[in-house]
């Protein structure tokens, strides 16, 4: 339904449906990061503000899980896809938007096969980005 689609990052179009790719993805695309948001201020301003959800994203990703109910999952995926695409973080986004597939049609086995891995490129994301708003002081 909402996903069945390719989307264009970098400079490559992108088979979201090819778990393979997404493995070899980068967490984050710093170069096209700052050729999209030239404005330095900018691109410290939307890391920041990523960093400052970081706590309430983590709950809100460990309850929708928890809940094992696809609808809450789905909302919470949703809402945090916008920021990996705002972003540029490659790797997750792709992830979020298997996940947001699997939802469309009700496959919540294979959805929880996917919360540790979710959850481990949040934290890759975290740390990179952590590591780069460091070259903004």
């Amino acid at each position: 339904m909402y996903y069945n689609l390719i989307i264009r990052l970098g400079v490559d179009f992108m088979d979201i449906s090819n778990e393979k790719h997404i493995e070899r993805n980068i967490v984050f695309n710093k170069a096209e990061f700052e050729a999209y948001y030239s404005d330095r201020m900018l691109q410290k301003e939307i890391l920041l503000a990523f960093l400052n959800e970081k706590e309430n994203d983590t709950k809100a990703i460990d309850n929708a899980f928890r809940s094992k109910k696809v609808d809450s999952i789905l909302e919470t995926i949703h809402y945090m896809k916008g920021s990996f695409l705002y972003m540029k973080t490659t790797k997750i986004l792709e992830l979020s938007i298997k996940i947001l597939k699997l939802c469309d049609v009700q496959k919540l086995e294979e959805i929880l096969l996917l919360e540790d891995k979710f959850k481990q490129y949040y934290q890759e994301l975290v740390i990179e980005i952590e590591k780069h708003i460091i070259s903004y002081a």
